[in-house]
């Protein structure tokens, strides 16, 4: 894991998504990265089409693993909507 790289003295330098766990890894942004949902061609909803969030919660979606940044992102602002139920989903 790079922050256990960091933290051993093993890296000097890394770039990852999502924010440091560790308090002592000091955490700049370089680029921002914007998380985006992506259907199937022949879903229900319409490229470019704004759906409710209770539509969102009522479909069957795949996140990435427990300790991804990305995952991490989704859950944060899933708590900061405080949305739970999207949340291991």
């Amino acid at each position: 894991m790079l922050e256990e790289d960091l933290l051993a003295g093993k890296l000097d330098l890394a770039l990852m998504e999502g924010r440091p766990h560790s308090p002592l890894i000091l955490a700049e942004s370089y680029m921002q990265d914007d998380l985006v949902v992506i259907g199937a061609n022949n879903g229900q909803f319409q490229s470019g089409e704004h759906i409710t969030l209770k539509e969102f919660q009522q479909q069957p979606f795949l996140l990435r693993e427990r300790g991804s940044g990305t995952r991490e992102e989704f859950e944060r602002v899933a708590h900061a909507v405080n949305r739970n139920t999207l949340v291991g989903a």
